[in-house]
């Protein structure tokens, strides 16, 4: 892939600039500077807000490599008494669903370890008092850290990472479960944990809740819509979309992957070359080989592109092809910092996104080609006019 790359205005809307690799000569030309390839894709963390999608991945969040510990506590209410056995809740809704699908889209690179205590703790007041609907950051650390409190003389945190609280879904006042991304973290046991997750009733009606959650600990942000018509930025593409099992494509995009350390940099094909603007891009939900293409726009925004078959938990995919999306790393958590081409408002499932072969995609001045397709992969011709 080279070792640097020239910033050539190519007049892409009003930041202009593209990147584009070219031989170390030209660079005395007029306007031409050099930057290191690599970098000028990964862009950059802009919002500071905890969860986002720039590199590098915020320090804060919890690691998405290697084994990651996740304790594991179950609390009810005064109104709200749990009669369930809390390990058939566990059994049922997190557990295997969650390790085995971390453990096959990071390639095997992250393995979840959960830690249970099967047993409720009774909350001090009813569910509706801890104002779930009006819920602020510090209103959820208190209801964090009283539940911590309550298991602390019994459940062991020396080794936990992060942790799951489960509240009965059974009635109640908590509808829907948020992550607890923290800068200020909850005390116990003499450390401090900045990354966990409560759940509410959702917790029934969707097994994927935690994954979902989990992505968040480690810095990801929604791709669904915050407000407005349903999954128009994303579609059916990613946990962190739709986060439901019965989405088509639920497997992480190549990018999280990327940001999260389960592709390497040198599975990343980054800018243009005036050699030869075709590569061959391998099925994102297996591991090996090229899984993505970057095309930076400006030093905020990019396009990329993968390949999508139906293996995996992507298994019912209604057709192969290559994805093509937008990042902007200025667009905050909710509101579409990935959006899916030809992009469309209308469009909630995005299953036509998928290219057929010879398909043109083009964004402003780049154009996407998908030339053939075999066992190995799709092979695709990107270039700028």
């Amino acid at each position: 892939m080279g070792d640097s790359v020239i910033v050539a205005q190519v007049g892409l809307g009003s930041s202009g600039s593209i990147i584009i690799s070219g031989p170390r000569g030209t660079a005395e030309a007029e306007g031409f500077q050099y930057i290191p390839m690599l970098e000028s894709c990964k862009l950059p963390t802009v919002l500071q807000a905890g969860v986002d999608l720039g590199f590098p991945r915020n320090p804060a969040r919890i690691s998405s490599t290697d084994t990651v510990k996740i304790s594991v506590i179950f609390v009810d209410f005064p109104d709200n008494e749990a009669s369930t056995d809390p390990e058939e809740l566990f059994l049922q809704y997190l557990s295997p669903i969650s390790e085995e699908y971390l453990h096959a889209v990071s390639y095997g690179r992250l393995s979840l370890l959960f830690q249970p205590h099967f047993e409720w703790f009774r909350m001090s007041q009813s569910s509706n008092e801890y104002m779930w609907s009006t819920l602020t950051a510090d209103l959820h650390r208190a209801y964090i850290q009283e539940a911590m409190n309550l298991a602390d003389p019994i459940v062991d945190f020396s080794e936990s990472d992060g942790f799951v609280i489960i509240s009965n879904p059974f009635g109640g006042s908590f509808a829907l479960g948020p992550a607890y991304t923290s800068y200020v973290g909850i005390d116990v046991e003499g450390k401090r944990l900045k990354n966990g997750a409560t759940s509410g009733r959702d917790l029934l009606t969707n097994k994927f809740w935690f994954v979902h959650e989990f992505g968040h600990m480690m810095g990801l942000v929604d791709l669904y819509p915050n407000h407005g018509a349903s999954d128009r930025f994303v579609g059916d593409y990613s946990l962190m979309g739709k986060s439901f099992e019965y989405s088509l494509a639920p497997e992480f995009f190549g990018w999280e992957r990327w940001l999260l350390g389960w592709i390497d940099d040198e599975q990343v094909i980054c800018g243009f070359n005036s050699s030869d603007n075709q590569v061959t891009l391998t099925p994102i939900e297996a591991a090996g080989g090229i899984k993505l293409l970057v095309l930076p726009i400006d030093k905020e925004t990019a396009l990329a592109v993968e390949s999508r078959r139906p293996l995996g938990f992507d298994a019912r995919i209604p057709k192969s092809g290559p994805l093509v999306y937008i990042l902007d790393v200025r667009v905050p958590s909710g509101q579409g910092t990935i959006r899916v081409l030809p992009f469309s408002v209308f469009d909630g499932q995005k299953h036509d996104a998928l290219m057929s072969k010879g398909q043109k995609i083009k964004y402003e001045n780049i154009s996407i080609e998908f030339l053939s397709t075999d066992e190995r992969g799709d092979l695709i011709e990107y270039s700028i006019d």
